[in-house]
């Protein structure tokens, strides 16, 4: 592809992934029953008791198995 072509291409799967992570963090913060965990969670990240991947990490285990028992 010419560089503009190309240049669009690159563009469009960032955009893509932009919209995966917005989606996904947009059903993660919304879901009921994550709201307690992830407040917590950001306490022990504020306070040093957790790293922020190990805590990233939790949050998505969580959603993960949430996700499974909905059925999605």
């Amino acid at each position: 592809p010419d560089g503009i072509a190309a240049k669009r291409a690159v563009q469009a799967k960032t955009w893509m992934w932009r919209a995966i992570e917005e989606n996904l963090i947009g059903q993660i913060r919304g879901d009921p029953r994550a709201k307690d965990r992830i407040a917590t969670l950001e306490e022990r990240v504020i306070s040093s008791d957790i790293s922020p991947s190990a805590a990233a990490d939790e949050v998505l285990a969580h959603f993960n198995l949430w996700k499974s028992e909905a059925g999605s």
